[in-house]
């Protein structure tokens, strides 16, 4: 059982507002089949085809500029590339190589390594593959292959010593565009398409229970087509963006049965000509809400003339679906590939088919980050009954929007053996590299250590409550020698 909704878009798109685009390579026909992925720190890692000359390559930003490398070589080379990073940041890659080979390459921290995890010598090979690592690492690869006239979906994960391979579904044509995530026990789950007929596809999604391989049927209304795309939720369940009838839906299992949505897009009118989806990625943020890229235009047969399309980007708020144009210079867009930072920030790469070349667009979503100078304070030993000099605190705003600060208090252990003065800081909006300053003094009522915090509430979503660390101690007063 599935139910259908249809969202339809009430806000106007915002035309490339605060994203960011980068040229990553231009050395020819460079850039299909791009694969994205972020490494801890947020910077982004590509696959990616090389046309021109046939082969695999990377591309990394360190800091400070792009650095791209051949990963390897050969006859049609790197197509349909998928990239993940270990736990150290160094890249893995699946891909197809001289059309009927899936092979795995890896950096090793010196030099590239590559293995052939199939050889379909003599047929002909599809080639879309999907690579996951493990919790150790290991790799896990889904892929299809036409053999025998049939195209079949397969499945190959490393043990540590060597590949073992699965046929996970063969009923008909089935395994293009397929999507690979595991589990938190590391058990795989597969988006993909499988052909009724040249008019006719199903959306479908496998998993294996730990006993064998289970099959379903997420979408058989639909003509699904070009691209599908998954990711699993905190819960283990699977949430899926595809391309289908000419749109872009989006389905996800609630639980009970599985949930589709059509995401109209309000800039490009429904049409059997149009086409809003295509090229399809699909990325969860840390609330489990779903983002998506996509390719769109209007009118699929310029679109195959190379004339124009743009570069779209749809995120769910929690309410409705907004949706914005990350690129429309000319035809921009193919193989798209999303995913988020820590911050959920969006970050994409995809193929200019104008220029002929690898882009990276990112956006930093508005938000203030609290910070507070100094963080903790020692006031070192005060005489009961007095106080110490005053102490300036000073808060800044080190985010990219309007930081609004609330209350300024004292709390924790001893609150009562300080106090806040010259607050320039409560219920102030502080903007973007602003800050304010506040001051504290210790003074003890009775010997001993005392501990106190400075809480200060704001709109920082990562920060609600910032606090200041206070300690210092009390000690007695001389005492006049009355004997001499």
């Amino acid at each position: 059982m599935f139910g259908v909704l249809v969202f339809v878009l009430s806000t106007p798109f915002a035309a490339m507002a605060g994203w960011v685009i980068e040229t990553v390579d231009s050395k020819g026909i460079i850039g299909i089949h791009a694969s994205l992925a972020l490494d801890t720190a947020g910077k982004p890692h590509i696959s990616y085809h090389d046309w021109t000359n046939a082969n695999l390559k990377y591309a990394y930003y360190d800091g400070g500029a792009w650095q791209t490398e051949t990963v390897d070589t050969g006859r049609e080379g790197g197509r349909y590339p998928s990239l993940a990073l270990d736990a150290s940041g160094k890249p893995h890659i699946s891909y197809l190589h001289t059309y009927n080979r899936i092979k795995y390459a890896y950096y090793d921290g010196a030099s590239w390594q590559t293995e052939t995890v199939e050889d379909y010598t003599g047929d002909s090979g599809s080639g879309s593959s999907s690579l996951a690592l493990d919790s150790s690492g290991r790799p896990h690869i889904s892929y299809s292959f036409v053999t025998y006239q049939k195209k079949i979906l397969k499945y190959a994960y490393h043990d540590g010593v060597s590949w073992n391979i699965e046929t996970v579904d063969s009923e008909g044509l089935v395994g293009s565009y397929n999507s690979l995530a595991l589990d938190t026990s590391g058990r795989p789950h597969i988006s993909y398409i499988s052909y009724i007929d040249i008019r006719n596809a199903d959306l479908k999604y496998a998993y294996y229970d730990g006993v064998s391989w289970q099959i379903e049927t997420v979408d058989s209304e639909t003509h699904v087509s070009n691209s599908t795309s998954l990711e699993l939720d905190t819960a283990g369940r699977p949430h899926i963006s595809y391309y289908g009838d000419n749109s872009l839906k989006y389905a996800y299992y609630d639980g009970a049965s599985w949930r589709i949505e059509t995401i109209m897009d309000s800039a490009i009118p429904v049409s059997g000509t149009n086409v809003v989806g295509m090229y399809t990625s699909l990325a969860l943020d840390t609330a489990g809400r779903p983002h998506i890229s996509y390719y769109a235009n209007s009118g699929y047969a310029d679109a195959m003339k190379s004339s124009y399309g743009d570069m779209k980007y749809a995120y769910y708020d929690g309410i409705s679906w907004n949706i914005e144009t990350v690129d429309n210079e000319e035809n921009v867009g193919w193989w798209a590939s999303l995913a988020l930072d820590s911050s959920d920030n969006p970050h994409i790469s995809y193929y200019d088919w104008t220029n002929y070349d690898l882009k990276y667009a990112y956006k930093l979503v508005p938000n203030p980050d609290i910070t507070a100078s100094p963080a903790f304070y020692d006031f070192g030993s005060v005489q009961k009954r007095k106080s110490s000099p005053p102490v300036t605190f000073t808060i800044s705003n080190t985010g990219n929007a309007d930081l609004v600060i609330g209350g300024v208090y004292l709390t924790g252990t001893n609150p009562y053996q300080f106090i806040i003065r010259n607050d320039a800081c409560s219920d102030q909006t502080i903007a973007p590299s602003g800050s304010c300053t506040i001051e504290a003094i210790f003074s003890p009522t009775k010997t001993g250590t005392f501990n106190a915090l400075i809480g200060i509430d704001s709109n920082d979503p990562d920060t609600p409550t910032l606090n200041i660390e206070l300690t210092g101690t009390g000690v007695m007063g001389h005492m006049k020698n009355k004997g001499h």
